[in-house]
């Protein structure tokens, strides 16, 4: 190859790498959404309550939070680490939480939730 040619040809595969960089984010960002829903039936999936209060906080179905009055939020499965541990977002805070062995999920404020009656099926909070 002469340099001329070098260069088009790398500038061929950078425009070519380019267009398709879009659709292959898309593609891992689906993925991953899949991934998270998937493991949150499996794992966390149901209506939670305080394990100290018993005070209902929220039903976790298909990778998303609705809190006991009303609101919404999404959270992510944590997969570089644990596929036993999430993070959400609330009220502009990171919260990072982790599934016990006892089953219980231990948030980063220390907020401790368990199952209600051991519940694995999701229902919503009354």
């Amino acid at each position: 190859f002469e340099a001329k040619e070098a260069k088009e040809l790398a500038e061929s595969l950078k425009s070519q790498a380019d267009a398709a960089m879009p659709k292959l984010q898309g593609l891992v960002s689906s993925l991953f959404s899949g991934l998270n829903q998937l493991i949150s039936r499996a794992l966390f999936d149901g209506v939670w309550i305080g394990k100290d209060d018993l005070e209902a906080r929220c039903t976790i179905k298909d990778a998303m939070l609705q809190w006991h009055w009303g609101e919404e939020s999404d959270f992510s499965i944590q997969c570089m680490w644990s596929e036993t541990s999430i993070s959400t977002l609330l009220a502009g805070e990171i919260f990072k939480g982790s599934l016990r062995l006892d089953g219980c999920l231990q948030w980063s404020d220390g907020d401790v939730w368990q199952r209600r009656d051991g519940e694995e099926e999701t229902e919503e909070i009354a």
